[in-house]
């Protein structure tokens, strides 16, 4: 596997888990806003379109996929997008040979 579709498997792992968390009530969507991950919120004190899209995913994988289209409406298409392409790619590196899975 590619060292950037790693790192996109990866980020796809860590909001899907968070979203869950959310779903289940491990914790609240409102307790990640403290955390200031988006320069231009951190600069301006507004939301960017990214923002949306973040939220839209975490509402997404939670469950609330009506909140989720009130967030940004491309957030279920690129919630499902990114599903199918992860999945594609863990799947194409697990069915191939191990010396072939080494090679960049």
């Amino acid at each position: 596997m590619r060292s950037e579709d790693a790192l996109a498997a990866a980020a796809w792992a860590a909001v899907a888990a968070l979203g869950v968390a959310a779903g289940v009530g491990w914790i609240s969507i409102e307790s990640l806003e403290s955390l200031r991950l988006c320069v231009f919120r951190a600069m301006w004190g507004v939301p960017c379109p990214g923002c949306g899209m973040g939220h839209a995913l975490l509402e997404f994988f939670s469950g609330d996929w009506i909140a989720s289209f009130a967030f940004h409406p491309l957030g279920p298409l690129v919630a499902v997008g990114w599903t199918a392409w992860t999945g594609r790619t863990a799947a194409r590196a697990l069915t191939r040979p191990f010396a072939a899975s080494l090679v960049v």
